[in-house]
């Protein structure tokens, strides 16, 4: 064999092993790529089954209840307070009224005498 032919071989042989080499790192990239969208799936899998256990299911629905519960109530309370203040306002209304009803009825009484 001559050295154009040995020299041809090689040539072939080295472009086939640089083509070797880009297919195995595009592989090891696609392989990479799968690897990722496995532990993802993975992951979507592991959050649906924690959304349909019925025990995290239901301790998720009994924080939703007590957190309007709690707004319902702190809304029930304010409404309470608001009415104690009305009522609260209602009797120094009155009071002052009753006060201003006997000063008068005094003052009357005392021009009635003069």
């Amino acid at each position: 064999m001559d050295d154009a032919k040995l020299r041809e071989i090689l040539t072939a042989l080295l472009e086939e092993m640089r083509n070797s080499k880009f297919q195995i790192s595009d592989v090891l990239a696609q392989r990479s790529e799968y690897a990722a969208d496995i532990r993802d799936l993975k992951a979507s899998i592991d959050t649906t089954r924690r959304a349909l256990d019925a025990n995290v299911l239901a301790e998720h629905v009994a924080q939703n209840n007590n957190a309007f519960m709690g707004e319902i109530t702190d809304k029930f309370a304010r409404a309470l307070n608001a009415n104690a203040e009305r009522d609260q306002n209602l009797r120094d209304t009155s009071k002052t009224l009753q006060a201003l009803t006997a000063k008068f009825a005094s003052e009357t009484s005392l021009l009635a005498g003069v």
